[in-house]
């Protein structure tokens, strides 16, 4: 048990003075602690406090914190330098990667997050299509600039008829009118708004499995129809893998369900936490980003510690076994709901073992409305806050879980028995 956060409490308060919130990310500054440092599936706050961790910077830990193999191959790579203003071999072997794993990648362009990717495929849409309208999925989180900033997880989900809402301050006046949001797994509203705005649609962004609303799955019909209402009319799929992409399997959730888009985005568990994403897709459309066409451009963009983690990450990755991440991933999650159901509390878990959600109620949720309307997100509040105490960490609102190739059945089994215990 948690004996005691006296330490972050007060850095927490003092950095607070300094950097608006306490932390340099707004989803961040709910936190009640801080950290010293990670060590596999497992974190120390500044009090000494050991957890374990299924939060895994918010899924960009695949491997492990701290993982000997990667963190040497960047120190021995960085020893000469680290961002050159030139290109790299590093940068090539990571892209090349990329495209021999990936179901539906010919060229690919690395960033150093997914916000900057979704930049870069609304641009390529736009220039390809001729539109200037993005359709997003309520509840995705496709990024932070202002067109895609529209109802993701936290937005009020009982009137998302009226919006779409922002999820802050400060947008553009009229960005309202380049982005139209609509639920997951609904094929038929997808279709009328094709239908009825065709020319001025210029990208479907879409998470395949919604990660950032307790990692609801689609209905393997309604991504195949996406799939081929898109081709129809003429407008660019992009399926943004920054969650699944790696952890869901080598080749992401398009291996997984064998449907693929027209671009793909990726970020998160590429590099095992470093700061590394990218941006790829069919061939004729990643031809135009260069100079006079699709901008493109960052000083970091390819920076060799971060694709030096991302080859070592990568090459690791393709001879790791999914299937026993997966496993036990499952037996957590099925652990979980088993036991809350002991004590009359009904839930149910969505997604699959590397990236799974705890959803408090009698229902499987379909998509963003029906999680905000039927799940008892103030009571899952609750007990992730106690299971802290105890030393487990997992996501507070959206109830996800991440696991790792660090996790081990003990850890597993620890998990669950607090839960009972709790």
């Amino acid at each position: 048990m948690v004996k005691n956060i006296h330490r972050s409490k007060s850095f927490l308060e003092k950095i607070s003075k300094i950097v608006p919130g306490g932390a340099n990310s707004n989803v961040r500054t709910r936190n009640s602690i801080a950290v010293s440092g990670g060590e596999g599936a497992l974190l120390f706050d500044l009090d000494g406090n050991r957890y374990i961790d299924y939060i895994l910077g918010f899924g960009s830990v695949i491997l492990g914190h701290g993982n000997e193999t990667v963190n040497q191959f960047v120190y021995q790579s960085i020893k000469k330098g680290a961002s050159f203003a030139f290109t790299t071999e590093s940068e090539y072997r990571v892209c090349k990667k990329i495209v021999e794993v990936s179901p539906s990648v010919e060229m690919v362009r690395l960033c150093n997050s997914g916000s900057e990717a979704a930049i870069t495929a609304f641009r390529i849409a736009k220039t390809v299509t001729g539109g200037s309208v993005a359709i997003k999925i309520q509840g995705d989180y496709n990024g932070g600039f202002d067109i895609l900033a529209h109802d993701v997880p936290g937005v009020d989900g009982d009137n998302l008829d009226q919006g779409p809402f922002p999820i802050g301050t400060g947008f553009y006046k009229d960005v309202k009118k380049s982005i139209i949001t609509i639920p997951f797994n609904d094929i038929n509203l997808l279709e009328n708004i094709l239908s009825s705005k065709k020319g001025e649609i210029a990208v479907v962004f879409m998470e395949p499995i919604l990660g950032n609303v307790a990692a609801i799955m689609p209905n393997l019909d309604y991504l195949k129809a996406v799939r081929d209402m898109c081709t129809h009319y003429g407008v660019i799929l992009v399926f943004d893998e920054v969650k699944t992409g790696f952890r869901v399997g080598l080749q992401g959730a398009q291996g997984l369900f064998g449907i693929n888009s027209d671009l793909t985005m990726y970020g998160k568990a590429l590099a095992n936490g470093f700061p590394i994403a990218a941006i790829g897709g069919k061939k004729e459309l990643m031809e135009l980003v260069r100079p006079g066409k699709v901008f493109h451009c960052g000083t970091y963009y390819g920076n060799l510690a971060s694709t030096s983690a991302a080859e070592m990450v990568l090459s690791i990755l393709s001879e790791s076994d999914y299937t026993s991440l997966f496993r036990k991933g499952e037996k957590l999650a099925q652990g979980i709901c088993d036991r809350l159901m002991q004590v009359g509390i009904l839930s149910q878990w969505n997604g699959i073992g590397s990236m799974f959600g705890i959803t408090i109620g009698d229902s499987k949720p379909i998509d963003y409305k029906t999680w905000w309307k039927n799940t008892d997100r103030k009571l899952w509040v609750n007990i992730s806050e106690i299971m802290r105490n105890y030393g487990i960490l997992s996501d507070d609102f959206i109830g996800l879980f991440f696991l790792s190739f660090a996790h081990t059945d003990e850890h597993i089994e620890e998990t669950l028995k607090i839960f009972e215990e709790t």
